[in-house]
């Protein structure tokens, strides 16, 4: 019995588990990068169609959006009016990219002649050290920016239109940390205000720099009134977290918001004591991709981050107000599977709390 002819291109990625779509994980921080290694497999058990078989390995940051707009024309009075061969708006769109790594090489095969490979097993090693200060895989909210790593392995015929092509994404998470020990430092980042010129507050959480899925305390602390006496009263309360989005693409910008996690915490607020002090903590849990894109700095994207604690409020028997704090925050992507959550000690943190 004659063995029916194969041939197969494969792309094996050493990964330490799986992200979105199953694409092959890595992990990267500032005392280890990650490595992208792996191999490229070609097998065929008889004389395959082909000549040589490229390996290309990218890191790229991409923008992409379109914008429309309707044709008009400039009147004597200087007002403007649609022009009427126009029956519908003109879609511009707008593209960048930044190419942060690009390499491309061949993998060594043997050929019977021009055009035909020779059976066997064919195999190139890949091996690439990843800057860990490159920005994460990501994808944006609407599909209009995006981080890829991506290796693609061609095998090339006489007939473009016939090639092999084989290719994989790798989703890397590159933090701004140092891989931490069991408790995290607290660094203590203070927001203080003076709400309505008459009640000094203090709005704080344990660090700057928090991390996908991370337990965050956030203390909010009020004093006494400087001018009437009577306590500041919480009615309803909102921890937020909010993502913003620069796109740019030559001259040509665009901005963008979302809401990606909001906590009602409207119950448990203490009654105040007039001419006393009082403070409140919360433990929020952040979400976790795609919900959430780390804080980003590519140059032709920008994704930053805004923790924001938004308060109804009453100063003693006065008309209810909102009392809005906006905390800038640096979100760092996950550890590798195994490694718990980087956690803030409660304790630790309520000591540095309670001494402001």
């Amino acid at each position: 019995m004659v063995a029916a002819h194969t041939k197969s291109l494969t792309i094996r990625i050493n990964s330490m588990g799986t992200g979105p779509n199953d694409t092959p994980h890595l992990f990267g921080a500032p005392n280890q990068p990650a490595v992208l290694s792996g191999s490229v497999l070609f097998e065929n058990n008889y004389e395959a169609k082909g000549n040589d078989i490229s390996i290309k390995y990218a890191a790229v940051a991409s923008v992409y959006w379109n914008t429309e707009s309707s044709s008009s024309t400039t009147n004597s009075d200087g007002t403007t009016s649609s022009s009427p061969t126009s029956s519908s708006p003109t879609s511009h769109s707008h593209r960048d990219q930044k190419v942060y790594d690009e390499r491309a090489f061949m993998m060594t095969i043997a050929h019977t002649k021009p055009g035909k490979i020779s059976p066997g097993k064919y195999c190139t090693a890949i091996n690439f050290t990843i800057d860990p200060s490159w920005p994460s895989s990501s994808i944006g909210v609407r599909r209009d920016c995006w981080m890829t790593y991506k290796v693609v392995a061609t095998l090339h015929r006489k007939c473009p239109s016939r090639n092999v092509v084989r290719e994989s994404t790798i989703w890397v998470f590159n933090t701004c940390l140092n891989r931490p020990g069991p408790n995290l430092p607290i660094s203590l980042n203070r927001f203080n205000g003076t709400f309505d010129k008459v009640v000094p507050y203090i709005c704080a959480i344990p660090s700057e720099a928090l991390h996908f899925a991370q337990k965050v305390p956030v203390t909010f602390k009020a004093f006494p009134t400087l001018v009437y006496g009577e306590p500041m009263t919480v009615l309803s309360a909102t921890v937020k977290l909010k993502q913003y989005t620069y796109l740019k693409a030559g001259i040509e910008t665009r901005r963008d918001s979302r809401d990606v996690m909001n906590i009602a915490m409207n119950d448990g607020w203490p009654v105040p004591i007039p001419e006393q002090p009082w403070q409140r903590t919360m433990v929020v849990t952040l979400p976790t991709a795609p919900i959430l894109t780390p804080t980003t700095h590519a140059e032709c994207y920008i994704v930053t981050h805004k923790l924001k604690l938004i308060m109804q409020v009453m100063v003693g028997r006065g008309s209810k107000q909102e009392l809005r704090i906006e905390m800038p925050v640096k979100i760092t992507p996950p550890r590798p599977p195994g490694d718990l959550i980087p956690s803030f000690d409660l304790s630790r943190y309520l000591s540095c709390v309670n001494s402001l």
